[in-house]
């Protein structure tokens, strides 16, 4: 999401729940480019996902 400028984090009791960063104040237009950006990131799949994930720790 970070490639999308969109800054998200796991909670801290529930690791199943994004949270987005700074509090989700905005207008319709942000809206729509955060789901276009999440659609992108899960539409490359579970293993791209978390190998991209990997590789940016590394770095």
């Amino acid at each position: 999401m970070r490639d999308h400028g969109v800054l998200v984090a796991f909670t801290e009791y529930n690791r199943n729940v994004i949270r987005l960063e700074p509090p989700l104040i905005c207008e319709k237009q942000h809206v729509d480019e955060f789901i276009n950006a999440l659609d992108e990131v899960l539409g490359r799949g579970i293993v791209k996902i978390v190998k991209d994930f990997i590789k940016a720790q590394i770095k």
